[in-house]
């Protein structure tokens, strides 16, 4: 059996037919798929729970082998520790994403208690100004640094209004989504620095009072 390398990896070549092999020397379970397709993966292959199993780590070369080898230490630690890794990454895969927090906020809170004008609001903001990359993003996986970095792009993108705007918006999301069980931990949106907005003067018309 090789020692699962890069060089070894990329060498490798598809089978005429099906799949096949190259176990790791070091790491057992560890190894590399190659379907004939030419498509490579690295899987664990071991005993879980009495059963033979075959859980797959990532795809190559997506995932480098360093992290691939790294996973499946982890794998089998955790079958150590008496855990199954398929169940955690089941559980992993059904955890909430942006997106479904977007339909659940619009749903169950924007609708039914805004005024329409704040509703098309809403919609606005989560359909042109957040990004449409979070909305198959889990919600465990949004960091403070990625709402900061929204936040500054589109101060310059769209102005310090609409920045603030879209941060205000999703701290009362995420605050929502601790309350529905969506999510735990802190609020990535919360303790935000906002931008100074510029005061809106206000004039006297004939029908009242109005802003500029």
């Amino acid at each position: 059996m090789p020692h699962l390398t890069k060089a070894l990896v990329n060498g490798a070549t598809a089978p005429a037919r099906g799949q096949a092999f190259l176990r790791d020397d070091v790491i057992t379970g560890f190894a590399l798929r190659v379907l004939e397709s030419g498509a490579k993966s690295f899987v664990w292959e071991g005993r879980l729970k009495g059963r033979m199993r075959r859980l797959t780590i990532g795809r190559y070369p997506d995932l480098p082998v360093a992290v691939a080898r790294q996973k499946a230490l982890e794998i089998r630690a955790a079958i150590g520790r008496g855990e199954d890794p398929s169940e955690a990454r089941h559980a992993e895969h059904k955890q909430p994403t942006f997106g479904d927090l977007a339909v659940a906020y619009l749903q169950r809170h924007s609708r039914p208690h805004k005024a329409p004008l704040s509703v098309r609001d809403d919609e606005h903001y989560l359909a042109k100004l957040i990004p449409q990359g979070w909305q198959k993003r889990r919600l465990s996986d949004i960091s403070r640094t990625d709402v900061e970095r929204l936040h500054a792009a589109l101060g310059g993108e769209r102005g310090h209004y609409a920045a603030n705007h879209a941060i205000r918006l999703l701290r009362h999301m995420f605050n929502l989504s601790r309350d529905w069980e969506m999510s735990k931990g802190d609020n990535p949106a919360a303790r935000i620095t906002l931008f100074k907005e510029p005061r809106r003067e206000r004039y006297l018309t004939p029908q009242g009072i109005g802003e500029g």
